[in-house]
């Protein structure tokens, strides 16, 4: 006790583990053996595997872990009522145009949110609400790859990291048309872009004029 040491036992033998480190009051932040802040294993900045054979002690699975940072906001739709058990999704930026997710939190029934533990380094924020299945990172960017990075220092606590939830337009499926192309008959478009409000003009082409002018009439 108080000389930060700790044993695990009863592990079977495998040697494919990965080790994590937590503070559960957040005050150190998470990383994983060695010294990386994503579970994935593998070379470079990832996890380092740690084996395990039967009746021995894997010696030396240290941590010297840092002060840690928050991130915390708030998920609301666009009438501005709090998106419960919204779904927040931190990805570490490890290089250049390159994300791997680090972890994923829920919000709360009023919509707030709190990462805890997080370690100095540079992230990306992706929200998703389950009940209507939009998605959207920050700051109001359709993915991860193309969100504003926000850059944490050690024990920083970043706040109003929020997102108006349906804000961004996105498109989920191709654009579909049913129905017969003849005269006296009407089409049906299902235009695949979400949130399902989004307002979406549609124009008839026929042959290959790709410019004609409006003409809503026969599609619904």
């Amino acid at each position: 006790a108080g000389t930060g040491a700790y044993l695990v036992d009863g592990v079977e033998a495998d040697p494919y583990y990965r080790v994590r480190f937590s503070d559960p009051d957040g005050e150190w932040a998470t990383e994983y053996y060695d010294d990386s802040i994503a579970s994935q294993a593998g070379p470079g900045p990832f996890a380092t595997w740690v084996p395990v054979t039967a009746g021995a002690t894997t010696p030396d699975v240290d941590a010297s872990l840092e002060v840690g940072g928050s991130i915390s906001g708030r998920l609301t739709t666009s009438t501005g009522a709090p998106v419960a058990s919204g779904e927040v999704s931190l990805f570490w930026k490890y290089a250049d145009r390159a994300w791997v997710r680090a972890d994923t939190f829920s919000t709360d029934a009023n919509g707030h949110y709190t990462v805890p533990g997080v370690r100095a380094a540079t992230y990306g924020v992706q929200f998703r609400d389950l009940a209507t299945g939009a998605t959207e990172a920050w700051d109001d960017r359709p993915d991860i790859t193309s969100s504003t990075p926000l850059v944490v220092t050690s024990g920083e606590d970043v706040t109003g990291i929020d997102a108006v939830m349906g804000g961004v337009v996105t498109n989920v499926s191709a654009p579909t048309i049913a129905g017969t192309p003849q005269v006296g008959q009407t089409l049906s478009v299902s235009s695949g872009w979400r949130p399902a409000d989004t307002t979406v003009t549609y124009r008839w082409v026929v042959g290959n004029d790709t410019s004609p002018a409006d003409d809503p009439r026969g599609m619904t």
